[in-house]
């Protein structure tokens, strides 16, 4: 079971690349069809007018430990992958990977307002999590620095999880709102997916000894251990598939994206053509992969879950597992002594697509200099054993760009390999770049990649000017030469006297538009506080403050109370009935794992019954936890059980259902260590807070 193996081959297609895909060019304003991939919102208004992918790739690999350089890339293989990942500085081992293959896909503005898109794309995603690098060098015969006999003690959850799908997309992006200054789109994509391999391995709560044979060979084997082990594969085997075999698709699944960008854009009056850069400051924020994949029965799927017991007298020789695939695995365990399957073979099951949330700020500095500051965010559910995630990353991206050539400059941070800094070029039709080149030049690296690709399209052409054709002159006649009067804007007003001769305006403003003297977007004709900025909602003025408690009625829970910040613009809660509260919280007792309040907690909450009948403007937030004994998944059913069972007692003595919130934790938010009996009962608790 070499790392190579799992990584390379067995969860994904023999290339791994790192998460935020295209570093540095997907800031660009001139990405085209492939801007819908960032955000299906900048299609709209783009500078295009057409454009077509050809092709695009983004490949590399990323983690916590290893380090790369040009020297280790060029002599990496398949024989020598294991020691450079596994030799890092660090015990645990986590890694983030995918490949980004964007196929032919091609976008046209359908109106001004309006634009569409037809999308393909491949990829696959890979992460491994908090692997134990002494046990995987054991297994693979690798261990010089491994100091015999180890004990192995791991409460955190060793996964691998692989996962690859091609999406068919259908994209439409519009302009919701221009009032010139302001400008806003939105954007929305619908995707077919198609599954082609998923496959994962979780080692959960392994304990045991790692030693060797005192004589030769000395090979390793595992004793006096016990802990779980998940095991599966959906879709096809990637390793005896052909082309025929991905492209069937038989698991599949329906995913889609959604965004919005929004543009300040001050000098709107000057910048008239659509090829322009119109704005000063762009906001976008767009949620990617909402889906998910569900893999279908098939005589080669299997998700088995196997818990393990090696007797202190026994030993399980880990060179059984080197150089095995998942079914060779699977195979073994199902004919060990040592293992045995608790979960159904051959059950058809649903993979999530790693969903994120991202956000990007872009200021133009000046002309075509530009400073990009994004962010994504994973929202994809990880306590489960197939679903594949984005690392959280930060990057920051100053850059060159032209309608013909850009130059970018990502410096990204990023939760698995730290801060990494590259060059991106657009020349053309041709992009290229890499997220880590500058640190693989100037030093070691922990992460290596690198994208290309190109796209055809035709921008925009700015409006012909009609020429004036002036007709000739005519004979001198002997009469009064009258003046030709000129009017350049046609708002009846002649240039000479227009102090705005090519803008239409009014003749009470010398020819100029009603001013915006506080430049809130609101003309001062129709602004009740044309010197203050505010908002078209409130007439121009800004949000008011009814209870002058320096919070605006947007933000201010209670907007006609005088309040606090800190409590949301409402009174502060008295010490008193904080602590009161606290108390009834702490002396709430359940049965044994179940959400049976015991009697000996009525007094505490009969205490809570009153607090919130002497103030009916309180609302009480109820949360649940337990400690990590038993599976997550019903430790979570037991938080949520206990917490609505405080919410039923307090309603069943007279409280408003719906001034109380009850949320469960299961065992996710530990305040004490799990390791001991002490920290487990402190960790097995009821929070409640106080609120307005």
């Amino acid at each position: 079971m070499k790392i190579k193996i799992l990584l390379l081959i067995s969860l994904s297609i023999p290339a791994i690349t790192f998460s935020q895909s295209f570093n540095g060019y997907r800031s660009g304003n001139y990405t085209g069809v492939n801007g819908v991939f960032f955000n299906p919102a900048n299609i709209a208004d783009s500078r295009f007018r057409w454009d077509v992918n050809l092709f695009g790739v983004n490949a590399g690999v990323a983690n916590n430990t290893a380090t790369f350089n040009f020297k280790t890339i060029s002599k990496l293989n398949d024989d020598n992958i294991d020691s450079i990942l596994l030799n890092g500085n660090k015990d645990k081992f986590s890694a983030a990977a995918n490949i980004d293959i964007l196929g032919p896909s091609f976008m046209f503005n359908a109106s001004k307002n309006l634009s569409f898109a037809l999308t393909t794309r491949f990829r696959t995603l890979v992460n491994a999590e908090d692997i134990d690098t002494k046990l995987i060098k054991s297994i693979n015969d690798n261990t010089d620095d491994v100091a015999f006999p180890y004990n192995i003690n791991s409460t955190n959850n060793q996964k691998i999880i692989g996962n690859g799908f091609a999406d068919i997309g259908l994209s439409a992006a519009m302009v919701l709102s221009n009032s010139k200054q302001n400008f806003l789109k939105a954007g929305v994509s619908v995707k077919y997916l198609g599954g082609v391999s998923n496959n994962f391995i979780n080692i959960n709560n392994i304990n045991g000894t790692i030693d060797e044979d005192a004589l030769p060979p000395n090979d390793v084997f595992l004793t006096d251990a016990n802990g779980r082990i998940a095991l599966g594969h959906g879709g096809v085997d990637l390793e005896n598939a052909d082309i025929g075999d991905i492209l069937a698709f038989k698991s599949n699944g329906i995913g889609a994206d959604i965004g919005f960008v929004y543009e300040y854009r001050p000098d709107y009056a000057s910048k008239t053509e659509r090829y322009d850069n119109k704005y000063k400051l762009k906001i976008g924020v767009a949620l990617l992969d909402i889906g998910a994949i569900k893999y279908v029965k098939s005589s080669d799927q299997f998700n088995a879950d196997y818990t393990l017991n090696v007797p202190g007298a026994s030993k399980l020789y880990l060179k059984d597992f080197e150089d095995k695939n998942y079914d060779e695995i699977k195979t073994y365990m199902d004919n060990s002594p040592f293992f045995t399957n608790n979960a159904t073979d051959n059950e058809s099951y649903s993979v999530s697509l790693p969903t994120i949330l991202q956000g990007n700020i872009d200021y133009n500095i000046s002309g075509n200099f530009y400073a990009d500051i994004s962010g994504q965010f994973s929202v994809t559910k990880r306590t489960t054993n197939t679903n594949s995630y984005h690392p959280t990353s930060v990057t920051l991206t100053p850059r060159y760009e032209g309608k013909v050539f850009g130059v970018y400059l990502p410096l990204n941070y990023n939760s698995i390999s730290s801060f990494n800094a590259g060059v991106g070029v657009k020349a053309g039709p041709l992009y290229f770049g890499s997220g880590s080149i500058i640190n693989t030049l100037v030093s070691n690296s922990k992460q290596a990649d690198f994208y290309i690709g190109m796209h055809v399209g035709m921008l925009h052409k700015p409006k012909k000017i009609q020429e004036q054709i002036i007709p000739p002159m005519p004979e001198p006649v002997d009469t009064v030469v009258v003046p030709k009067v000129i009017d350049s804007d046609n708002d009846g007003i002649n240039d000479n006297e227009d102090q705005c001769p090519y803008i239409p305006g009014l003749a009470k403003y010398n020819g100029c538009p009603v001013p915006d003297t506080d430049s809130d977007g609101i003309n001062d004709e129709e602004d009740k506080c044309p010197t203050v900025p505010g908002l078209a909602k409130y007439n121009g003025c800004p949000v008011p403050d009814t209870d002058n408690d320096g919070v605006n009625d947007e933000e201010d829970r209670c907007p006609t109370v005088p309040g606090i910040r800190e409590n949301f613009g409402c009174p502060e809660i008295k010490e008193e009935i904080i602590k009161k509260v606290n108390f009834a919280a702490s002396h709430l007792l359940f049965a044994t794992g179940k959400s049976k309040i015991l009697p000996a907690s009525y007094t505490s909450m009969n205490l809570l019954v009153a607090i919130l009948e002497t103030d009916k403007a309180l609302q009480l937030r109820i949360d649940g936890h337990t400690d990590n004994v038993g599976k997550p998944d019903k430790n979570q059913i037991l938080s949520e059980a206990r917490a609505n069972a405080a919410k039923e007692y307090l309603v069943k003595k007279g409280i408003a259902a719906e001034r109380i919130i009850t949320t469960g934790y299961g065992d996710t938010s530990p305040v004490a260590d799990n390791k001991t009996s002490k920290g487990r009962t402190k960790n097995r608790r009821i929070e409640m807070k106080v609120f307005n």
